[in-house]
């Protein structure tokens, strides 16, 4: 059993002002903080439930001690003497922290959802979803090396949520098998990167905002530049911790040290790994971070071929023109598939015959491309397309189905907020397909009716028991506002496309 020192025991109740948590165990201690498990009563409609959520707690152990405060039973966290103003820093830190993977709420399923910051005890906390699943280090050890097919459908949510942290400017910095959660169950297992208990946020200018350095680091996982310090935003960083982490989950065993690191040594890989999947792991674990895979979208086109963008900022503008939001909409959605596809073909024919078949895509000049047959399928689509775009332009091809993504949070009178995210189906034009609520924090699923066109919608449900009714109607910028209302309950909602 794990003695965890100055762990707040089990029936420890923390009130954070609209929310009473009790302490159920420690999940785990480290040097800046204690995670817990923890319970709390929440609504579903009429019905009170209870969930399980977790907590992380600010407690560096070398500099704060905890003593109980007199004539109660509660207890606060003390330093003394030159360590106050380092503690206090630290604090603002993890504070300032935690609200930022607030607004991270929904932006990735693959990235832990942090519900609410507050302060009790002499000290700062936030609480986040329980994942309930082992550790990836702890899956691969039980389960043995990953087919190249398997770690590549693990890794790909993961580099697609390191690459939204990137593009709110967030470093995680701490990224290992040990601090991802393999979450749900077979057929539904999701890969979610938690601990950001070392990630920095940074200014425009590429210089840190937070005051006091976090110089941990993992072995293994770590590039050399990050034994010196990270100062500036450097992307490349995290991309040596998903490529060795991938190389983790192909051998089971943990990578050699960074000034050990020898991509060239032919027994670093299992001999079923294909050559270009290789070659795509050791540009990322180069040494020189000059010569390293300089971004995660970088990382994501070389291993599938297809170039991935970094995903937009929260609340982008909204096209007033309705066309051309919707072929932006299906653009977008074509890319998404010609990645499925190509990650499919590239791990199949792994599988089936022990190479891949990788098409080089260039950048070619009309003037450059060979002549090709013309077949008789290719005037056919060509008629097949002409058909379709004369009932567009006469007005009787069938409205096409429009899907929206929502996330944002509902906040009560005083300030408190609960992400949120909402999907709708809906063709503009009174015709709607399905509707889904998810309460982020407490991992609540509803389906919902949904009813209005043009700038003003309206959801409701009944399911599982609940009452919920949501309107919203667009304000400009991305944003749409309203009202969520339950029985005589009322809370403000604030959504982003």
């Amino acid at each position: 059993m794990n003695n965890y020192n100055n762990a707040l025991p089990p029936g420890t109740v923390l009130d954070s002002g609209s929310t009473r948590y009790v302490i159920a165990g420690v999940i785990g201690q480290g040097g800046f903080g204690i995670t817990y498990r923890a319970t709390t009563q929440v609504m579903v409609g009429n019905i009170p439930a209870s969930i399980t959520v977790a907590i992380k707690e600010f407690f560096i152990a070398a500099d704060c001690e905890r003593t109980r405060v007199a004539n109660s039973q509660d207890t606060t966290m003390i330093t003394y003497g030159p360590a106050r103003e380092r503690v206090a820093a630290a604090m603002r830190d993890f504070v300032a922290e935690a609200n930022r993977l607030r607004t991270l709420a929904g932006a990735s399923p693959n990235i832990v959802c942090v519900n609410e910051v507050f302060n009790a005890n002499g000290t700062a906390y936030y609480v986040m979803e329980y994942l309930d699943g082992p550790s990836l280090r702890d899956y691969v050890n039980a389960r043995g090396p990953m087919s190249e097919s398997e770690a590549v459908r693990v890794m790909m949510p993961l580099f697609n949520a390191v690459n939204t942290l990137h593009s709110r400017r967030i470093m995680h910095l701490d990224i290992k098998p040990s601090n991802v959660v393999m979450a749900g169950g077979p057929g539904s297992m999701r890969p979610v990167l938690i601990d950001f208990g070392q990630s920095k946020h940074y200014d425009d200018a590429g210089s840190s905002t937070r005051t006091v350095g976090a110089a941990g680091l993992s072995d293994g996982y770590a590039p050399i530049e990050q034994y010196s310090g990270i100062t500036r935003f450097s992307p490349e960083t995290d991309v040596y911790a998903l490529a060795a982490t991938m190389l983790f989950c192909l051998t089971g065993n943990k990578p050699p040290r960074a000034m050990d690191m020898n991509v060239n040594d032919g027994s670093l890989f299992p001999a079923t790994v294909t050559p270009h999947t290789r070659a795509v792991i050791a540009r990322a674990l180069a040494m020189n971070p000059a010569e390293r895979t300089p971004t995660v979208a970088a990382l994501i086109d070389d291993l599938t071929g297809i170039s991935v963008p970094p995903p937009p900022p929260p609340a982008a503008k909204r096209s007033g023109n309705w066309s051309t939001w919707m072929l932006a909409g299906i653009a977008l959605l074509l890319v998404g598939a010609i990645v499925f596809i190509c990650i499919k073909i590239f791990t199949d024919a792994n599988e089936q015959k022990g190479q891949y078949i990788v098409p080089e895509i260039e950048d070619v000049t009309d003037a450059e491309q060979p002549e090709k047959p013309v077949t008789m399928e290719e005037p056919a689509q060509r008629l097949v397309e002409e058909a379709e775009e004369a009932e567009v332009r006469s007005g009787t091809a069938p409205p096409l189905m429009h899907t929206y993504n929502f996330s944002g949070y509902f906040q009560d009178s005083t300030g408190q907020q609960w992400p949120v995210k909402l999907t709708a189906n809906t063709n503009g034009e009174g015709r709607w397909g399905k509707c889904t609520y998810t309460n982020v924090s407490y991992n609540i699923v509803l389906s919902m009716t949904g009813s209005g066109s043009g700038d003003t919608f309206t959801f409701r449900t009944t399911d599982k028991g609940s009452d919920l009714t949501i309107r919203i109607t667009y304000t400009g910028e991305g944003t749409w506002e309203g009202t969520a209302t339950s029985g005589s309950k009322a809370l403000t909602v604030v959504l982003y496309e």
